[in-house]
C-alpha cells in the first residue's frame, strides 16, 4: 500500500506466477500423496453415526474417517446427499451462491510479441466479447500467451454460437487489443467453465440479492464432523490460490480438533 492509499501489485494475488502453470501446483501434491488420490470417484453421500462419518464415493466404495473436508464449489456441495440433512438455512444460502458465469481464454503465439513493442500485455476494454487481456507467459516470453475472459451476460449470447464463430469474435476482439499479430495465434483454447459440472462456473461466487443478510450466517458453519474449504469458503482471497491455502488451514484446524 502505497502512502496516498493506492494498491500495488504487491498488495495482491497477481504479484506472482508459477513456473508450468497453476495445474503444476496439483500434480505436485498429488504426486506427494501417491495412491490417496483418487481421480474419477465423486462422492455420492457423506453419513455421520456415532462419532464417525462414512464417504461413499465411485461406484459405491466407501472409507469410514473421523472427520471429513469437502473443498468443492458450494453450489455443489448439494450434490452430495448428507445424513443427517443440511440445515435449510445452509442450504438455502447454496442455492444462492452459484459460480460466476465465465469463459477463459488463452491464444499461445511463438513469442511475447507485445513485450517487444514495450508493452505488459495487459488491455482493458468494453469490447463485444473480451473485457481484457493478461501477459500469462514464463518469463523467457517463449511461447507467448495472452489471457483473456468471456463474463456475465456475453456467456449467454456467446455459448449458442458454434466453434468458428466463437474463435472468429475472439479473435477480433484480440486484434482490435493488440493489432493483426494478435489474431494469427499457434493454438487458441477456450475453457468454458460454465460447461464443467465439477465446477459450473469462473472463479470466486456471486450470491443472489438477499442471500447474505438471509442466510449468511450459517456461511461458516460446519455440519457435525464435516468442515468446509474450497478457495470459495475463504475470507481472505476467495476466488485465488491464497484463499484456497487459508480455507484449508482453517479446515485442517477444525478436523483435528475433533481427533482428540
Amino acid at each position: 500500500m502505497l502512502d496516498d492509499g493506492r494498491l500495488t501489485t504487491r498488495d495482491t494475488p497477481e504479484e506472482w506466477l508459477l513456473y508450468s502453470g497453476a495445474g503444476e501446483v496439483a500434480k505436485r501434491l498429488a504426486a506427494e500423496l501417491g495412491s490417496d488420490v483418487l481421480l474419477n470417484a465423486p462422492v455420492s453421500s457423506i453419513r455421520e453415526t456415532k462419532g464417525r462419518v462414512t464417504v461413499t464415493y465411485g461406484d459405491g466404495q466407501t472409507i469410514k474417517a473421523t472427520s471429513a473436508v469437502v473443498a468443492i464449489p458450494p453450489v455443489t456441495r448439494l450434490q452430495i446427499q448428507f445424513q443427517p440433512p443440511l440445515p435449510p438455512r445452509f442450504v438455502q444460502l447454496m442455492q444462492r451462491t452459484p459460480m460466476p458465469s465465465k469463459w477463459k481464454v488463452l491464444a499461445i503465439y511463438p513469442n511475447a510479441f507485445w513485450r517487444d513493442q514495450g508493452f505488459c500485455g495487459a488491455a482493458s476494454g468494453n469490447l463485444s466479447v473480451l473485457e481484457q487481456t493478461a501477459d500469462a507467459c514464463p518469463p523467457s516470453g517463449r511461447p507467448g500467451i495472452l489471457a483473456s475472459f468471456v463474463s456475465g451476460q456475453q456467456i449467454g449470447r456467446f455459448s449458442q454460437l458454434s466453434d468458428r464463430e466463437q474463435r472468429e469474435l475472439v479473435l477480433r476482439d484480440l486484434e482490435i487489443f493488440w493489432g493483426p499479430q494478435a489474431a494469427q495465434p499457434l493454438e487458441l483454447v477456450i475453457k468454458r467453465w460454465t460447461e464443467d459440472p465439477w465446477i459450473t462456473g469462473g472463479y470466486g461466487i456471486t450470491r443472489n440479492p438477499g442471500a447474505w443478510t438471509a442466510y449468511g450466517s450459517t456461511w461458516q458453519e460446519p455440519h457435525g464432523r464435516v468442515f468446509w474449504a474450497g478457495t470459495e469458503q475463504s475470507t481472505r482471497w476467495p476466488g485465488y490460490f491464497e484463499g484456497a491455502i487459508e480455507a484449508g488451514l482453517v479446515a485442517a484446524r477444525q478436523a483435528t480438533a475433533v481427533l482428540t
